[in-house]
């Protein structure tokens, strides 16, 4: 016990040096601080306790959960978590501890939280909201939103049935802003990109609190999620091997995982 709980203290140690080394990187204090957040799929090959077998992913894992400066892809924080844990266990416990840490040498610096639909839950809802931190979070579908959508669909199909020639690939942003679901203490926004192309169309969703047009916060705010945090993940496990978490032990692979984050 006195061992694990040691490790587990590195663990922690080693996660606010992270957020220390990048408020002493900044020569000045930024405009805003943009957190991606991000769960990522860590394979095993071996019994590594508290690694287990997930079905979406259909292999034997972790299931880290990576926090990156949206701005700089500098990493905040990067917490070991059990393999079959839903992807958004402990992380309004994650931002708190780091935002606390961000507060003390900038404490009125504009916050935003950016992920996928594997963090949109209500609890973190509810936390940014209490905070004034703006978000926008990738959204599942259901039986209510494609509702909802369907004329707007029907409108850009049609178009595309007629100017394909010129324009194969066609779409249009919306917004929903009467959505409440089963839970929520309030409608919330939901922005749609409904996209018709040659292969057929698809919509996917946002849910968000930002005030931007819809084009606004999926083009050039959700999109970018791209480059900040799975880019910086992928080169994390490509460039430094940080999945290679052969450890038995789980506080262990903890601590390998933010040596290597910290390199």
């Amino acid at each position: 016990m006195e061992v694990r709980a040691a490790q587990t203290g590195r663990v922690k140690i080693l996660n606010d040096l992270l957020v220390d080394l990048f408020i002493r990187t900044r020569r000045t204090p930024p405009a805003e601080i943009i957190l991606d957040v991000d769960a990522s799929a860590d394979p095993v090959h071996g019994h590594e306790a508290l690694s287990a077998y997930h079905g979406c992913c259909r292999q034997h894992q972790y299931q880290p959960l990576f926090v990156y400066d949206g701005a700089t892809g500098f990493p905040l924080a990067a917490w070991l978590r059990p393999g079959r844990v839903h992807a958004s266990l402990k992380a309004v416990e994650i931002l708190d501890r780091l935002v606390t840490r961000l507060r003390v040498t900038w404490p009125g610096v504009p916050i935003q939280v950016r992920s996928d639909n594997g963090l949109a839950v209500p609890g973190l809802y509810d936390y940014c909201e209490a905070h004034g931190w703006s978000y926008a979070l990738g959204y599942a579908t259901n039986a209510v939103l494609p509702q909802a959508t369907a004329q707007a669909l029907a409108d850009l199909e049609w178009y595309h049935h007629w100017y394909q020639h010129r324009e194969p690939h066609v779409h249009r942003f919306e917004s929903i802003t009467n959505y409440q679901a089963d839970g929520w203490p309030h409608p919330r926004r939901i922005v749609a990109k409904i996209e018709v192309m040659p292969q057929g169309s698809q919509r996917r969703f946002v849910v968000t609190n930002r005030d931007a047009s819809p084009a606004v916060v999926y083009r050039d705010f959700c999109v970018q999620r791209g480059k900040v945090p799975e880019q910086p993940i992928g080169e994390m496990k490509h460039g430094l091997q940080a999945d290679r978490l052969s450890a038995c032990g789980c506080c262990a692979n903890a601590f390998r995982l933010l040596v290597h984050t910290v390199a």
